[in-house]
């Protein structure tokens, strides 16, 4: 019940965090749109597409992580463990998310401290002077989302480790 629940709380949080990414991807395609018509038809570059662009990437890119793991649909490489017997094919997807969430727990806190720095500091981009503070939050918060959907996945794979282990003794 409890694993239905995590997964469920992990599928969600996925799916909003795609929405907003969504959002980023189409603020972003009207950018570089509002940018080509501002620079070819009014010989008006905008100064601040290549920062605002890089920003609305990052955050359409890192917002859609915990959706892509969650479904399953990142990019796998699946030779040598497709060719493995299912019992030692979990063991080594679960020691893979562990060893993924290891990261993103070493990283968020990293991204935490940065963001922290930022606020402090009233960080700005360098040529269009872009407040970073705020973007720099969602993408904390994609790696929260990020985190609970590789956690939702360790306890699950975990839970069926541990039951395949019972049932063989």
């Amino acid at each position: 019940m409890l694993l239905k629940r995590a997964e469920r709380v992990a599928e969600l949080m996925s799916e909003a965090g795609l929405s907003v990414a969504g959002v980023a991807v189409v603020a972003l395609s009207g950018l570089v749109a509002y940018c080509a018509v501002s620079r070819y038809f009014f010989s008006r570059p905008v100064y601040f597409t290549e920062e605002g662009s890089g920003i609305l990437l990052m955050m359409g890119l890192s917002l859609a992580f915990g959706y892509c793991f969650v479904k399953r649909k990142h990019v796998r490489l699946t030779v040598i463990v497709d060719r493995l017997p299912p019992k030692v094919k979990g063991g080594v997807e679960l020691v893979a998310h562990l060893v993924l969430l290891c990261y993103l727990l070493i990283f968020a806190d990293l991204a935490i401290s940065y963001t922290i720095s930022a606020f402090q500091l009233g960080m700005r981009t360098d040529t269009a002077h872009i407040y970073l503070p705020p973007f720099l939050v969602v993408f904390c918060l994609s790696l929260l989302i990020f985190i609970i959907a590789v956690l939702a996945s360790v306890l699950a794979k975990g839970i069926r480790a541990l039951s395949l282990g019972r049932g063989s003794q």
